[in-house]
C-alpha cells in the first residue's frame, strides 16, 4: 500500500499527508509547514546569504558529492580529472 492510500484511509482525525511536494489544508488553502517558515526566517536574517544566481554549471561541490552517491566513491566521473 503506498503511502497516499495508508494516509486517506488511516482513521485518525489529526494527521497530515506529507506525501505530496505541497500541502493544502482542509479548506484547499497552501500549508506552509513551521519547519519551513523558521528556515525562511533564517535565511532572510543571514546578512552572508545572497540571493545571486550559481554559474551556468550549478554548485561544483553539489555536482560533485551528487555524482559520487549517483555512480559511487570509486567511478572516475567523481574524481578531480
Amino acid at each position: 500500500m503506498t503511502v497516499i492510500f495508508a494516509c486517506r484511509d488511516d482513521p485518525c482525525p489529526v494527521k497530515l499527508n506529507l506525501s505530496a511536494g505541497a500541502y493544502r489544508t482542509e479548506e484547499g488553502k497552501p500549508l506552509v509547514l513551521e519547519v519551513v517558515r523558521k528556515a525562511e526566517q533564517q535565511l532572510a536574517n543571514d546578512l552572508s546569504c545572497d540571493k545571486g544566481y550559481l554559474p551556468i554549471d550549478g554548485l561544483a561541490d553539489f555536482n560533485k558529492l551528487s555524482a559520487k552517491l549517483i555512480l559511487g566513491d570509486d567511478s572516475r566521473k567523481t574524481s578531480n580529472e
